[in-house]
């Protein structure tokens, strides 16, 4: 096949999408499907010098069947989410530009930022597009503007997001919570699949204490027991639960140190309550490179996985599986009644917790300090899953059973 995968963000870009974007890319091509990925020009937590390159020569030829083609122009990441959101669409409209120009079998867009879904749907006068949903907009913009269903932005986004849907072959959601919010919006189930992110297991991996290199950068004491969060500080994540979970284990557990290793637009608020709440066993760095997941998401004896409520019907925080994948244990702070919260409870690789509660979060971080034979076993369960159900090669497998099926005869039921 010819394949056209559309995403917002790719590599050299540091975020959890960047990864996974290439990951299918490459996986596809490796299969031997001519791919070719267009992508903005690079301003996530990439520094201007790194990108000169990619302005200088769009066109990147990975091999004999992976291009990516970058198009727009170099503007950095910018933190306001009204000047970010302008620069997305004025970026989307080139996107659509250059991918309609391409001849194309099937088209694979990645829905973030969330004007992808828009390119989708006009893509699909083109070709057969399949939208892989990361999370679901409007309802994303209303958790971060605290927006009513009765906003006219709302309103308009609505009647827009029933176009997309309308017009795209099939709809990939990462799970049961996120397909029960689509078919809601009167999307039929058997146009909407299901498939799981993944982590490639080979590049997350369990990195014994001792060889792990951010101890040494960070200056850390390798004999206390760390809680670590890794990612985007953003207004999605509940990041500021620890903060008060640390306060409530401080004075009676100096030896657990917490740790947040990450950037976004919430990181100044964050710094700012740990000042103001006097928290001393709190430690935040920045993001760390790629090249160095393994160690990142080992740093911690336990690692923290944190939304805002009802998140997991609109998008699942993919960075619990590198949380397992380095074979820690998980605490979930996000709603217990979703499919995420029973997994790792089924599992026996961590708990979940109600978002917000410290409580919870400081009762389970101090059960796991006194009894790390527990902690280990559930790292162990953790790995474990992952191996089973969770790997790159088995993820993108379905998205080639998926793109062959609506190549050949689309309205076909989808069984992945």
């Amino acid at each position: 096949m010819n394949i056209t995968l559309i995403a917002g963000y790719y590599p050299p870009e540091q975020c959890a999408d960047t990864r996974l974007n290439k990951d299918l890319a490459l996986s596809l091509s490796e299969m031997g499907h001519n791919v070719t990925v267009v992508v903005p020009f690079p301003s996530r937590n990439v520094p201007f010098k790194e990108t000169e390159k990619y302005c200088e020569n769009n066109c990147e030829i990975v091999s004999d069947n992976l291009k990516v083609i970058r198009v727009g122009s170099y503007s950095g990441y910018n933190e306001s989410l009204v000047r970010r959101g302008i620069g997305f669409m004025l970026k989307s409209i080139e996107l659509y530009e250059t991918a309609k120009k391409i001849p194309t079998d099937i088209y694979l867009v990645i829905s973030t930022p969330p004007f992808l879904g828009y390119v989708a749907a006009l893509l699909a006068k083109h070709s057969k597009v399949i939208y892989k949903l990361q999370d679901i907009f409007p309802d994303s913009l209303m958790h971060v503007k605290n927006y009513s269903e009765k906003h006219l932005l709302v309103s308009i986004l609505r009647v827009l997001e029933k176009w997309v849907y309308r017009n795209v072959s099939l709809i990939v959601t990462m799970s049961e919570d996120m397909k029960k919010t689509v078919t809601k919006r009167g999307v039929s189930g058997d146009r909407v699949a299901i498939i799981r992110d993944w982590i490639d297991e080979d590049a997350c991996y369990p990195v014994l204490r001792e060889n792990n290199i951010l101890f040494n950068e960070f200056k850390l004491d390798q004999r206390r027991f760390y809680v670590c969060y890794a990612g985007n500080i953003g207004l999605l994540q509940n990041v500021l639960t620890m903060v008060y979970a640390a306060k409530i284990v401080e004075r009676e557990y100096p030896d657990i140190q917490f740790v947040v290793i990450g950037n976004g637009v919430c990181k100044a608020e964050l710094e700012r309550v740990i000042g103001t709440e006097g928290v001393n066993n709190f430690h935040v760095y920045p993001m760390q490179p790629e090249k160095i997941l393994a160690h990142i998401y080992s740093l911690g004896d336990v690692g923290i996985v944190t939304v805002k409520p009802d998140v997991t019907k609109i998008a699942l925080p993919s960075k619990t599986w590198a949380v397992l994948a380095a074979g820690r244990p998980a605490i979930c702070e996000l709603d217990k009644t979703s499919e995420l919260g029973a997994l790792v409870e089924k599992e026996q690789c961590g708990y979940t917790i109600a978002p917000g509660d410290a409580e919870a979060m400081a009762k389970h971080i101090t059960y796991l300090y006194q009894n790390q034979d527990i902690a280990s076993r559930m790292g162990q369960n953790g790995r474990a899953f992952i191996l089973r159900h969770l790997t790159k090669q088995q993820a993108t497998k379905k998205y080639e059973k998926i793109l062959e099926q609506y190549y050949c005869a689309e309205g076909e039921r989808i069984d992945v």
